[in-house]
């Protein structure tokens, strides 16, 4: 009985993958990483909400700290941002989780020691993306892990509704 649940769940869930498109937002100053056969390749896998941002300026910095404007940033850490807003991507990283619960993924060219516990990213990319491949794998990791968040708060949510009918219904019958 229990495997008839979990296929019956995996079906679920799979229809619900297929169904959700992450609106994702890559910010890096180098157009190469990231490049256009990356993206192809993504757009024909199903991703087709992917913008670019190349360098972030106030215009920019309110698309990203807007909630719901983007279900994934993807940021690299250096070169990426206008020193009035921030010293770097870090710190970027910082004035966007304040504002906004979108999945955080960092990455650098750079081989620097990232820790998503310390920098409250969801991800730490440590590996240059080298093939489309590699990309659409790294997009589907983050969409099941996003979904996965989702179903949980549903869940909470769903909890929380059915204790609170529970309890009216309870006192309207004293």
């Amino acid at each position: 009985m229990a495997n008839i649940g979990r296929v019956l769940a995996n079906k679920v869930g799979r229809a619900i993958f297929e169904r959700y498109q992450p609106s994702i937002v890559i910010v890096d100053d180098t157009k190469a990483n990231f490049g256009k056969v990356l993206l192809e390749h993504a757009k024909r896998c199903g991703y087709n909400r992917i913008d670019r941002i190349h360098y972030v300026r106030s215009a920019e910095l309110d698309q990203l700290i807007t909630p719901g404007k983007y279900d994934v940033i993807i940021l690299d850490i250096k070169g990426v941002v206008h020193p009035d807003i921030a010293v770097d991507g870090l710190q970027l990283s910082e004035l966007i989780r304040r504002s906004n619960s979108a999945y955080l993924a960092l990455t650098s060219a750079h081989q620097y020691h990232l820790d998503k516990r310390t920098l409250q990213a969801d991800r730490i990319i440590e590996n240059r993306i080298m093939t489309a491949v590699d990309f659409v794998k790294l997009l589907d990791e983050i969409t099941e892990e996003l979904l996965e968040r989702k179903i949980k708060f549903a869940k909470k949510l769903g909890l929380r509704a059915a204790s609170f009918l529970l309890k009216k219904s309870v006192a309207a019958s004293s």
